[in-house]
């Protein structure tokens, strides 16, 4: 089986890759993708295609925070239904846990866990 992540980890991808001086488009589909799931955040897609868009990406602009510049540009809500149940926590920790619970409603390729110390 495949791994996977949400479209939603390709938020702000384009407006990132415009600033930087690339075209989306081509680069998009060099990576097997399309905008299509960039309009639906929900939407799960090839972890290896997002991988390889942001390499390339990366590359193509000369930018090796490209990934991190997109990061920036993200805030909580971006992790779909997985972040309202941890915004409803009574505690920092019960949020963690939450996250942890459902991370792979987030992205396949996580793996997540709480030390203790």
């Amino acid at each position: 089986m495949s791994e996977l992540v949400r479209a939603a980890a390709l938020t702000a991808y384009i407006p990132i890759a415009r600033q930087l001086g690339l075209d989306p488009a081509p680069l998009l589909r060099s990576a097997g993708l399309s905008r299509t799931p960039l309009l639906h955040p929900e939407q799960m897609i090839p972890a290896q295609s997002v991988v390889t868009l942001l390499e390339r990406s990366a590359e193509a602009s000369g930018c090796l925070t490209f990934g991190l510049r997109m990061a920036a540009a993200r805030n909580l809500a971006e992790m779909g239904v997985v972040s309202l149940l941890a915004a409803h926590q009574a505690t920092l920790r019960e949020a963690l846990e939450v996250i942890v619970r459902y991370r792979t409603r987030i992205n396949t390729t996580l793996l997540l866990q709480i030390e203790e110390h």
